[in-house]
């Protein structure tokens, strides 16, 4: 596959969560970004080729790599236990966001945020890792992420691990998202517009959450508002 522009680029290359086969590089391109990519590729043994931007215009889908490509293997993905095994663990857990640019900035959000890992159900992104990497700006390949089979299975085994399921969720028992403590092991569900959470985390809920609005709203915010808001609301909570 062809993963496009420098952000993209580097973080395949840090986090090492896949095999690049060379990254290719506009002959006239010079620039700081350039140049700590071309170290990282020296230290890493990984091939560079220099060619005219008509032919990595012609690999790619759009205009927006900024003349620098790598040709790549689909990341590796991680299983749950090395997430499990952090000390106060933050796991954001995405449910029904089908598109890969929302779900990229969902990513993005989530690693600003200092997010530990993400759970999807499982999935073949085999199609969308370019779209995830770019959107997310990298964040894609830098966190790690865990596909679930069965999420039944795998939030027993995270409450087991005495981790506590925030969901959002409006219902009569749900709390303000301001009002909860965010402190120790987390999971952080947020289902997509259209199907929201499924029955089996909705039935693993430990807390329901909502976000309150200073007044009567028909449209609530979409599931990359809401992940920004909660999950920036849980760095401030367990920062202070």
């Amino acid at each position: 596959m062809i993963i496009e522009g420098a952000l993209a680029i580097k973080a395949a290359i840090i986090s090492e969560r896949r095999i690049i086969n060379q990254v290719m590089i506009d002959q006239t391109k010079q620039s700081k970004d350039i140049a700590f990519i071309l170290r990282l590729c020296e230290e890493k043994s990984i091939k560079v080729v220099r060619k005219v931007r008509s032919e990595i215009d012609a690999l790619c889908v759009g205009k927006t790599h900024g003349g620098i490509i790598a040709d790549c293997e689909l990341r590796t993905f991680q299983d749950l236990q090395s997430i499990i095994k952090q000390s106060d663990g933050y796991i954001l857990l995405v449910e029904g966001v089908e598109d890969p640019f929302n779900l990229g900035q969902i990513i993005r959000t989530a690693y600003a945020a200092g997010c530990d890992g993400i759970l999807l159900n499982f999935k073949d992104f085999s199609y969308s890792e370019h779209t995830l990497l770019k959107s997310s700006a990298g964040a894609f390949d830098y966190l790690p992420i865990v596909l679930s089979h069965d999420l039944k299975v795998d939030l027993d085994l995270l409450k087991k691990a005495h981790f506590r399921i925030f969901s959002a969720l409006r219902s009569p028992d749900s709390r303000s998202y301001t009002d909860v403590d965010y402190s120790g092991n987390l999971v952080l569900a947020v289902g997509g517009e259209l199907r929201g959470l499924s029955t089996k985390v909705i039935d693993a809920t430990d807390v329901s959450i909502e976000i309150t609005y200073p007044k009567k709203v028909r449209v609530a915010l979409n599931a990359v508002s809401a992940c920004a808001l909660l999950s920036f609301e849980v760095l401030r909570r367990r920062q202070s």
